[in-house]
């Protein structure tokens, strides 16, 4: 019979505190956008737009997008490389315990093109097909209800 590792529940833990404290820090940095956005000094359509450009500095024609979509497109972010994040759309869902439903914001991890290079895997082999949860995940403008 298999033991389970002591320290998988402090592992599991320590996860969900960085994930805590990564969604606060993305929680302050998006207030001090929305002001930024508020008063003008940064022209940007929603707060992703303008969160992007907080990540870029003056730096144009950079792509975004998700681990999943750099392989995807045939690429592999370089090893080292930390990804921004982003909020994604809203999501619904219902604590198993108490029945209750709740909604809160997903985060999405994303590269830019200045963090990965092509691979050498073969990748042509036809694309899969987009379905509508994955051309919809990012909200198209800002919505009164963002969580902050």
């Amino acid at each position: 019979m298999p033991t389970q590792d002591p320290r998988a529940g402090a592992k599991k833990m320590e996860n969900t505190n960085k994930m805590t404290e990564r969604r606060e820090n993305l929680k302050k940095t998006s207030k001090a956008v929305k002001e930024l956005i508020e008063a003008g000094k940064i022209k940007a359509t929603n707060l992703n737009d303008a969160l992007l450009e907080s990540y870029s500095g003056k730096k144009k024609n950079q792509v975004w997008l998700t681990l999943e979509l750099w392989q995807a497109a045939g690429y592999s972010v370089r090893k080292g490389e930390t990804a921004q994040m982003i909020w994604g759309k809203k999501q619904e869902s219902t604590n198993k315990e108490t029945g209750e439903s709740y909604s809160y914001f997903q985060i999405l991890f994303i590269f830019n093109n200045t963090q990965v290079e092509r691979t050498v895997r073969n990748f042509k082999e036809p694309a899969t097909k987009k379905t509508e949860t994955d051309q919809a995940l990012v909200p198209e403008t800002v919505g009164e209800d963002l969580p902050f």
